[in-house]
């Protein structure tokens, strides 16, 4: 019987935008600071339509989140002077890239791994899968 083996893995996505190599935080406790952004800015569109509050507080939360997320160096650059498209647009990235993180985790839990410790299940190379 082949062995499973479990290795714990980064939460940092690295991604490149504009050219520059930047690292999304994918942990559990990011996920779940985003899910509060977005019903807080739920309420903020609510309150928006209502004429209480403004584009710029969108553009101030879009802003707070992300800086939470993109953790590192040049993140200001990366933000400052955007507006509420181009940060709308970004926070969606954002989104696929926790999607695809959170689906590659669970494709490799509890798979048996190859000496280099990439999956060894799957494909075999030639557009087939294993029988």
């Amino acid at each position: 019987m082949e062995n499973i083996k479990f290795e714990f893995i980064a939460h940092e996505v690295g991604v490149e935008i504009q050219g520059k190599q930047y690292f999304v935080d994918c942990s559990t406790d990011a996920q779940g600071f985003v899910r509060k952004q977005n019903e807080k800015m739920k309420q903020l569109l609510d309150e928006i339509r209502a004429g209480e509050k403004s584009e710029e507080d969108a553009v101030s939360l879009l802003a707070e989140t992300l800086a939470y997320v993109f953790r590192g160096e040049g993140v200001d650059g990366l933000l400052s002077g955007r507006n509420v498209d181009d940060l709308s647009d970004l926070a969606v990235f954002v989104a696929g890239v926790f999607e695809r993180f959170n689906r590659n985790r669970l494709r490799l839990i509890g798979k048996p791994t190859n000496h280099a410790g990439g999956y060894k299940g799957g494909r075999n190379g030639k557009g087939k899968r294993r029988r």
